[in-house]
């Protein structure tokens, strides 16, 4: 009898588990606590990288119940990086906070720190940006970074 997992197996296996750490979803009272700690956010984003950004969220509903979407337009970005070359490169370039999902037994949020991008007349893609993982917790009422990507 072969005891080993495939790969694919163990990767289902984690993913159920992590999705069944989520309960119901955030509530208005955690949205309102996350919205007012924006700012220490642009300030943590500002010391990565440089530049302000402002950054917005949302309440998103989904089939696991409500999560908080955190996100800037779309010239917010792409203003911090002047008028050089960069504008033959991207047409846009948004940060979307994947995630917003709330971990009850860690009383955390957790966010998954995207960056998007869309080319003029080529299409659009995304990567990770600045921190693998962001959580917001609620004991503390403070951000705490993941692993930083740079």
């Amino acid at each position: 009898m072969n005891t080993l997992m495939r790969f694919d197996e163990f990767f289902e296996s984690k993913k159920i588990e992590i999705v069944n750490e989520s309960n119901e979803g955030v509530t208005q009272e955690m949205f309102e606590i996350v919205e007012k700690s924006l700012p220490e956010l642009e300030k943590l984003i500002k010391q990565k990288l440089g530049a302000s950004i402002n950054i917005k969220a949302k309440i998103e509903s989904t089939r696991n119940g409500q999560v908080i979407k955190i996100y800037t337009d779309d010239t917010s970005v792409i203003k911090c990086l002047g008028s050089t070359i960069v504008k033959t490169l991207f047409q846009e370039i948004q940060l979307d906070f994947k995630g917003g999902e709330y971990i009850e037994k860690e009383n955390k949020i957790w966010f998954d720190p995207k960056l998007k991008y869309t080319h003029p007349y080529a299409g659009s893609n995304g990567t990770d940006f600045v921190w693998t993982s962001l959580f917001f917790d609620l004991n503390k009422n403070k951000w705490v970074e993941g692993k930083v990507i740079f």
